[in-house]
């Protein structure tokens, strides 16, 4: 149910999993970083999902620069741009920080009302 992930304080929907940070534009052959358009705010030590096509994957953050090659710990958020040690292939890319580390999501908490829709939706895919 999209409806249920939508946080009308906050103006975006909401997984409790992930939170899409930016996306990756290019790739610097020379500094071997890929340059990324900050969506959200991420910093150094997160945990990361380069989301792409060809697969997903996961990556801690260990080293973030600015464009002109000062290191840096935190992408502040929409407007910035960043450089960031992932592969040529990341290009295209978008990327997303977990809210929690990968394997320790949030449980899904099923509530009398949500098993009810559940075990509703499952009759109704067994008719059809």
């Amino acid at each position: 149910m999209p409806e249920s992930t939508q946080n009308y304080l906050r103006g975006y929907s909401e997984s409790g999993r992930s939170l899409c940070v930016g996306d990756v534009r290019s790739f610097d052959a020379a500094r071997g970083l890929a340059e990324v358009t900050v969506k959200n705010r991420f910093a150094v030590g997160d945990w990361l999902e380069i989301i792409h096509p060809s697969g997903n994957h996961n990556v801690q953050l260990t080293h973030m620069e600015t464009a002109d090659a000062q290191a840096i710990t935190v992408a502040p958020g929409s407007g910035h741009v960043v450089w960031l040690p992932l592969p040529e292939s990341a290009v295209g890319a978008f990327v997303a920080r977990y809210v929690a580390e990968p394997g320790n999501e949030p449980e899904v908490v099923v509530t009398e009302l949500s098993a009810s829709v559940l075990a509703s939706e499952a009759r109704q895919s067994i008719v059809e």
